[in-house]
């Protein structure tokens, strides 16, 4: 029986943890990653989109799988439960992303 769609991914992303793949390259095509780990196509369609849920990679059209840049999260502690926060419109999460940077303010609650 050969490898599944979970396998797959945990083997593309320990390649891109070591740096097989570094931040701005793209994964081989699929039909090479299904040929290389001998699995079909939608077996590596469904890995990347593991990969891409977790925010490793990002599908490119015209491109590829790219991945991502790994920004360390920010937390802002205590203060983002700030009664100030939720005034603006931006929950706790979306107040630690936005100080990572990771979240623009286009996308803040409307009060």
């Amino acid at each position: 029986m050969g490898i599944g769609y979970r396998d797959l991914a945990a083997l593309l992303r320990e390649a891109i943890q070591r740096g097989d793949y570094p931040e701005g390259s793209t994964l081989p095509k699929q039909d090479e990653i299904a040929t290389e780990h001998g699995v079909n196509i939608n077996t590596v369609r469904q890995a990347v989109r593991v990969l891409e849920a977790e925010g490793l990679v990002t599908p490119v059209r015209r491109r590829g799988t790219v991945v991502r840049p790994r920004v360390a999260m920010r937390r802002l502690g205590i203060d983002r439960y700030a009664k100030s926060k939720w005034k603006s419109g931006l929950v706790a999460f979306a107040a630690d992303r936005e100080a990572t940077g990771r979240l623009s303010t286009a996308n803040r609650i409307s009060p």
